[in-house]
C-alpha cells in the first residue's frame, strides 16, 4: 500500500470487509467500522484515507455524518444527483460531533470496479486476470 500511495495515487476507504453492510448496521457499528477501517488503512500505507466508499454502495443513514464526525473530506455513496456537492450537516453541533460538511460523489458505474470485474462473462472471483500476482 505504501508504494501505491507513494505513487501518487490516493487510497479510499471501503468498510474493514467486502461483506459488511453499513445500511444493515446500528451507527455505533458503523461508527466502529469507520474507525477500525480508517485505522487499518493508515497503519498499512502511512497515511490517513480522506475518502470513503462502502461496499455496493449501501452506506447507513447515518454513514456521512459519522464520516464528518471522522474528519473524512468526501464519500461515494450518493445516488440523487449526477454531480458531487456538499453535504452539511448541523444536527450534531451542539455535541461537538457530526457537524461540518462532506462532498458527495454519486456512485456511477464509471467509478465502480464491478464492470471491470464482470466483463467478458467473469465472475467476481474470477476478476479481471490484472489483478492477480504474477
Amino acid at each position: 500500500m505504501r508504494a501505491i500511495v507513494d505513487a501518487g495515487h490516493e487510497l479510499v476507504s471501503h468498510c474493514y470487509a467486502q461483506d459488511v453492510i453499513p445500511a444493515q448496521l446500528s451507527p455505533e457499528q458503523v461508527r466502529a467500522d469507520i474507525e477500525k477501517t480508517t485505522k487499518a488503512l493508515e497503519a498499512a500505507s502511512g497515511v490517513r484515507p480522506r475518502g470513503w466508499i462502502s461496499p455496493r454502495g449501501t452506506p447507513s443513514p447515518e454513514s456521512a455524518r459519522l464520516l464528518v464526525e471522522a474528519n473524512y473530506a468526501w464519500q461515494g455513496d450518493v445516488f440523487d444527483d449526477d454531480r458531487p456537492y456538499l453535504q452539511i450537516f448541523d444536527q450534531g453541533a451542539a455535541a461537538g460531533t457530526g457537524s461540518g460538511g462532506i462532498v458527495a460523489i454519486p456512485l456511477t458505474m464509471e467509478i465502480n470496479d464491478l464492470p471491470h470485474a464482470m466483463r467478458f462473462g467473469r465472475s467476481p472471483v474470477q476478476g479481471p486476470p490484472l489483478s492477480r500476482e504474477r
